[in-house]
């Protein structure tokens, strides 16, 4: 019986000092983007004609990148004013939104 006392005490002492030890949590709110993933662009497999006819001609056409072989088909880069297309050989394989311009330091965090 002699041993149970300290570990009793041992026991008491740790539950005594649990809620100096308690975890504490802050809200961190995070800002929806400011432009939403809803804007309609074109979609994987579209050909390059059903694009233009669709969205018009682009803002900017860059050159093919790569297309020194069939491992490396050639990647063209259409750039329109909400987003920009990726063409493999004259098919889309990808269209992204443009990315919304960083707030200035000191503005107000969006809403």
């Amino acid at each position: 019986m002699s041993t149970l006392a300290p570990r009793c005490l041992l026991v008491a002492a740790v539950c005594l000092t649990m809620p100096a030890f308690t975890a504490v949590a802050q809200d961190l709110a995070v800002p929806a983007p400011a432009q939403a993933a809803t804007t309609e662009r074109p979609t994987r497999g579209m050909h390059m004609d059903t694009v233009l006819a669709r969205w018009g001609e682009p803002a900017e056409r860059l050159a093919p990148v790569g297309g020194g072989s069939t491992a490396q088909p050639p990647i063209t880069r259409w750039v329109y004013a909400n987003f920009t297309v990726y063409f493999e050989n004259s098919l889309v394989i990808s269209s992204v939104n443009k990315r919304a311009a960083p707030a200035a330091a000191g503005d107000p965090p969006a809403q």
